[in-house]
C-alpha cells in the first residue's frame, strides 16, 4: 500500500498497526517501490508555479508536521 494511504489508515484504525517502509526501495533497476507526492501547474503558468514553490518552501515545516500527524512515512532522498 502507498505510504500516505497506509499511514492515514493506521492513524484512523482502532487496532494498533505499524507502517514499515519496504526495503529495498527499488526491486531491480526499473521497478521503484517508493514514490514521491507531487503537484503541478498548467504548462506555461510560470507565475502560479513560482507562487506554489514559494508557498511550499515557506510552509515546509507545517507540511512536514501534517504528514507526520497523518502517519505518512517519510523516506529521505538517497
Amino acid at each position: 500500500m502507498w505510504g500516505p494511504t497506509a499511514g492515514y489508515f493506521v492513524e484512523q484504525h482502532k487496532v494498533p498497526l505499524k507502517v514499515v517502509p519496504v526495503e529495498p526501495q527499488t526491486d531491480g533497476p526499473a521497478l521503484p517501490m517508493v514514490f514521491d507526492i507531487s503537484m503541478g501547474v498548467r504548462r506555461g503558468n510560470l507565475e502560479l508555479k513560482r507562487e506554489v514553490e514559494a508557498a511550499l518552501q515557506k510552509r515546509s515545516a507545517d507540511i512536514r508536521r501534517v504528514l507526520l500527524d497523518c502517519g505518512v512515512p517519510l523516506v529521505e532522498a538517497p
